[in-house]
């Protein structure tokens, strides 16, 4: 049952993000004259879906997905997500071919989730994209978190930092956003390819440092220039959805089962063994001390944890967090949790997290694969399938950070 219950509050979180749910109330009336759709994002395709069924205008375009949809007046190109590669290039190349193409008296509309960064990622003129790869993916296995990550890839790019609305040709500009990142700051949602970048490159250039990354003289020299913080002029920009919407939903459903919840919300970032260790401390305590004999109480959280990898397996930062949670709960019984990323991929693979109760531990141990050795592998996903108790969703259409949640009975 604790499973179920926990799966229902994460899917509450999801549907409550769903671009059918969260669109129809900022579609506007037809334009007077043309209307181009642009997006990019892990949600970019569903929100074309949803604009297409609704939308009785003149219009056209195209969005970058990481999954193909069934569109009619919109193309859809896939890119790769989290590192990207030439099908990323070629993405963001063909959004700004058709930024090229609009007019002065047409509207663009942005349709823009987490995603975009890598999925449009398109290096400055002379960059290699194998340095864009290499940094990117020495930052994420440094254990960078979403906002430097982005700090960085808004910088190093011909689209991101306001430049896909810089190249079109017109003042009706509105970007349609679904917020991964903490605090929906606009500029980190898929590196801000339509607004304005609100970091230097002195900025860009210590996170480097702190990265231990070393770039060549065309980047050196890039960073330089005045194309590596251009001025943008930024039209209107509405969050559709957000973290904050997708956690309220669940607590709203984990309420209507009588539970009392403790919503801790979706600003919490750090190194996920660590966040764990305090998650598992609020549960020990309220375990203790703080639970209503009758009343079963849950724990939930969102934000984006990271993780520094120092193994080979197959991971993702909500199951190295699910599995530090194990370890640091050992096996006190009535405690149950469930990590996912709300996008349905949870690292590099279509997995969105997992599921662990008291007995976790000791079914690792029978098999012979202690939690100690697979977080330092950074094998939650190996680890988790042998347990059996991944969940698995498939790509939600949508992204609005991580769902955590803690059952205490």
């Amino acid at each position: 049952m604790s499973k179920t219950l926990l799966f229902e509050c994460f899917q509450a979180a999801v549907s409550a993000a769903d671009p059918l749910l969260r669109m129809p109330d900022y579609l506007t009336e037809p334009f007077d004259g043309h209307t181009w759709v642009l997006g990019a994002g892990k949600a970019a395709g569903r929100m074309a879906e949803v604009f297409e069924s609704t939308y009785l205008g003149d219009y056209s375009g195209l969005v970058v997905s990481n999954a193909s949809h069934p569109l009619k007046n919109i193309e859809l190109v896939v890119g790769r997500h989290p590192i990207p590669d030439q099908s990323s290039v070629d993405a963001a190349n063909a959004l700004l071919r058709i930024a090229g193409q609009v007019q002065p008296t047409d509207r663009v509309i942005f349709l823009l989730s987490g995603g975009a960064s890598a999925l449009i990622a398109c290096p400055p003129q002379g960059v290699e994209l194998a340095q864009i790869q290499a940094i990117t993916q020495q930052m994420l296995n440094g254990g960078a978190n979403i906002a430097q990550l982005n700090t960085v890839r808004r910088c190093l790019s011909r689209i991101a930092g306001g430049r896909l609305a810089q190249a079109c040709n017109t003042l009706h500009q509105t970007t349609w956003a679904i917020s991964d990142v903490t605090g929906d700051v606009p500029a980190d949602i898929g590196s801000g390819p339509t607004v304005g970048n609100p970091t230097d490159v002195d900025h860009v250039r210590r996170l480097l440092d702190e990265f231990d990354i070393s770039i060549d003289s065309n980047l050196d020299s890039f960073l330089d220039s005045p194309q590596a913080t251009p001025e943008v002029r930024e039209g209107e920009f509405y969050l559709i959805a957000t973290p904050e919407q997708s956690l309220r939903a669940a607590q709203e459903r984990a309420e209507q089962h009588g539970l009392n919840v403790l919503n801790l919300g979706g600003f919490i970032e750090g190194d996920a063994n660590e966040v764990a260790k305090v998650m598992a401390g609020i549960a020990q305590q309220i375990r203790a001390y703080d639970r209503p004999v009758s009343k079963p109480a849950l724990l939930l959280s969102g934000g984006e944890t990271s993780v520094r990898v120092t193994g080979q397996g197959r991971g993702g930062r909500n199951v190295q967090f699910l599995m530090a949670l194990s370890k640091a709960l050992g096996q006190l019984e009535g405690v149950t949790a469930m990590a996912c990323d709300t996008d349905g991929i949870d690292g590099a693979e279509e997995i969105a997290g997992a599921y662990m109760d008291s007995t976790t531990l000791s079914r690792a141990r029978h098999l012979g694969y202690p939690v100690e050795r697979a977080i330092e592998n950074n094998d939650g996903h190996g680890w988790f399938e042998q347990l059996n108790d991944q969940v698995i969703t498939g790509p939600t259409q949508t992204n609005v950070n991580d769902f955590r949640a803690i059952l205490i009975q």
